[in-house]
C-alpha cells in the first residue's frame, strides 16, 4: 500500500494490487449470506436480528468495492477504453449470471413454481427482473438479482459521465450525488413512500439515486492512488463506528433498516471503514478466500439457503441453529465449485479480450 501511495503517476498496470479489497469483500459477502441465513432460519430470534438483520450493509460494501475496482486501473486515463472496458464488465459479470438464472427457471419450472414464465426469462437476460410474479417485487428468480442488475447500470453510467468525472473530480461528484440521493429519497417520502412510483423508480433499486455510494468506491480509489490517504487507520475507523452506532440503534429500535433513508449513513460509514482498511492494509487469509469467491457465493447462496430447512428436516435435523450453520456452510462450498468451474474460466476469457482489444482496438 505505501508502494501505492507513494507513486501517484504509476500506470495503472504497474500498480500493486490493493490488499484489503478481497478481506472486505469477504466481509461484505458474509453479512450477506448471514443475514439471509437468519430470515430462512432464525428469523423468530431477535438476537440472530440484532447480529445478523444488517445484510443490506454487505451490499453497500460491495457498491464501494466496485467503485474502488473499476476506478482504481482508471485514475491519471484521459480517456476510457470503451470496447475493452465493456467486454471485461460484460465476460466477468455475465456467464456466472446467466448460468444461474438459467438453471434456477429449469428448476421452476421442473417443480411447477411460478417464475414468470418465458417471458421473465427475457428479461433476466437484458438484467430486468419486473416481469415474474407479483411475490417477487423485481428482486429476480433469486432475490439478489436486483443489486446484479444495479451494478451492470453503474458500469454504463461509469461509461457515460467518465469525462465529467475526470473534469470535476470523482469527491466532488460524489458529494454532489449524495445531495442528489438526499433530494430524491425526501421527495420520495413526502409522497407517502413514493405515491405509486413504479417498482423499478423506487430509491433502493433505482440506480441513479444509489451511484454515489459507487463513486465514493471510485474516490477512494483516487485518494490512494495519489498518495492522500493519509497514513492513520484508526481515525478513520472510529469515525465509522462513530456513524455507523447512532444510526444503527435508531435504525434497529424503529424497525427501518432496511429503508433507503438509512443508505446515506451507511455508505459514509462504510467509506471511513474501508479507507481504515486501505490506510492499515487489513488481511485476513480466511477473509481473503472468502473475497475472491464472493460473485459466485452471492449468486448462488439463497436458494441453497432456502432449501436447507426442508433437507436437513427430511433427516431428522431439526435444531434452527443447525439449519443456519449447515446452510452457510453449504453456501459457501457450493460457492467454491461454483467459483472453480464457472467464474474463474469466465475471468481468465474476460482477461484474455480486454487484453486482445486493447492491443488492437484503442478505443
Amino acid at each position: 500500500m505505501e508502494s501505492t501511495a507513494s507513486q501517484p503517476s504509476s500506470p495503472a498496470n504497474s500498480r500493486p494490487a490493493v490488499t484489503a479489497v478481497d478481506t472486505l469483500r469477504g466481509l461484505a459477502i458474509l453479512a450477506v449470506l448471514l443475514c439471509h441465513a437468519h430470515q430462512v432460519h432464525l428469523r423468530d430470534s431477535s438476537l440472530s436480528e440484532a447480529l445478523f438483520g444488517s445484510g443490506f450493509l454487505g451490499v453497500i460494501l460491495f457498491f464501494l468495492i466496485s467503485g474502488f475496482c473499476i476506478h482504481h486501473p482508471q485514475v491519471g486515463a484521459t480517456a476510457l477504453k470503451t470496447k475493452p472496458y465493456l467486454a471485461r464488465r460484460f465476460f466477468r459479470i455475465y456467464p456466472p449470471y446467466i448460468v444461474v438464472v438459467t438453471v434456477l427457471f429449469a428448476v421452476c419450472a421442473g417443480i411447477g413454481k411460478e417464475s414468470g414464465g418465458p417471458l421473465n426469462y427475457v428479461g433476466h437476460l437484458f438484467f430486468w427482473h419486473y416481469w415474474g410474479p407479483a411475490s417477487s417485487e423485481g428482486m429476480g428468480i433469486t432475490p439478489v438479482l436486483w443489486s446484479v442488475a444495479i451494478e451492470v447500470q453503474f458500469y454504463l453510467m461509469y461509461l457515460l459521465l467518465f469525462p465529467m468525472l475526470r473534469r470535476w473530480g470523482v469527491l466532488r461528484c460524489a458529494m454532489v450525488w449524495f445531495v442528489v440521493d438526499a433530494l430524491y429519497y425526501g421527495i420520495y417520502f413526502g409522497v407517502g413512500n413514493g405515491g405509486g412510483l413504479p417498482q423499478p423508480l423506487r430509491p433502493n433499486r433505482f440506480a441513479p439515486t444509489r451511484f454515489g455510494e459507487w463513486l465514493l468506491g471510485a474516490a477512494l480509489a483516487e485518494q490512494l492512488v495519489r498518495g492522500r490517504l493519509g497514513t492513520r487507520a484508526v481515525p478513520w475507523f472510529l469515525a465509522a463506528v462513530l456513524l455507523i452506532t447512532p444510526s444503527y440503534v435508531a435504525a434497529y429500535h424503529f424497525r427501518v433498516m432496511r429503508d433507503p433513508a438509512f443508505d446515506i449513513p451507511a455508505t459514509l460509514a462504510l467509506g471511513c471503514l474501508f479507507q481504515a482498511a486501505l490506510v492499515g492494509q487489513w488481511k485476513s487469509r480466511i477473509l481473503e478466500w472468502i473475497g475472491a469467491r464472493c460473485y459466485s457465493i452471492y449468486l448462488v447462496h439463497l436458494p441453497i439457503v432456502g432449501v436447507m430447512g426442508t433437507a436437513l428436516n427430511r433427516i431428522s435435523i431439526t435444531a434452527p441453529f443447525a439449519h443456519f450453520c449447515i446452510a452457510v456452510g453449504t453456501a459457501l462450498a457450493a460457492g467454491a465449485i461454483f467459483y472453480r468451474w464457472i467464474e474463474l474460466p469466465s475471468h481468465a476469457f474476460a482477461r484474455r479480450m480486454g487484453r486482445s482489444l486493447e492491443s488492437g482496438a484503442g478505443v
